[in-house]
């Protein structure tokens, strides 16, 4: 039996878990399907192992009333950043409370946010190119 045979019914439990909200499986499917974020980005950001990831998957998310107490657990246990984690967690609600507040606009509202964005950096530039204040 090699590693991968070894591995697959955590496997399967990971991917069980990213359709469930209560699990961190479910924080890290979310946001790679919106941010196209990969599992091996996942491991170099929290500094942890695919198998470690795949365990990560099954915990359960961090309640909102106890978040820093079971952010550190989880980042003690897995001995990674806490901080990487909860940017990762809350990036994420970020995006679901968005997708709540107008589900019509699922995609649209991202992309649109994203060339704003991106529109407001090209003005700012050509701002910038114009004439300098002389001091």
């Amino acid at each position: 039996m090699n590693n991968s045979d070894q591995n697959a019914p955590l496997t399967q439990l990971a991917d069980r878990a990213s359709q469930r909200p209560e699990y961190l499986g479910w924080i890290f499917g979310h946001y790679a399907k919106v941010e196209g974020a990969t599992d091996q980005g996942f491991c170099a950001r929290l500094g942890i192992s695919a198998l470690d990831l795949q365990r990560l998957h099954l915990c359960l998310r961090p309640r909102q009333a106890s978040f820093a107490a079971d952010l550190k657990q989880i980042a003690t246990k897995f001995a990674l950043d806490p901080s990487e984690l909860a940017r990762i967690i809350r990036h994420a609600e970020a995006i679901d409370a968005m997708k709540a507040d107008s589900p019509e606009l699922e995609n649209f509202g991202l992309m649109l946010a994203a060339r704003a964005r991106s529109e407001g950096k090209i003005n700012r530039q050509k701002g910038r190119s114009r004439g300098k204040r002389k001091k």
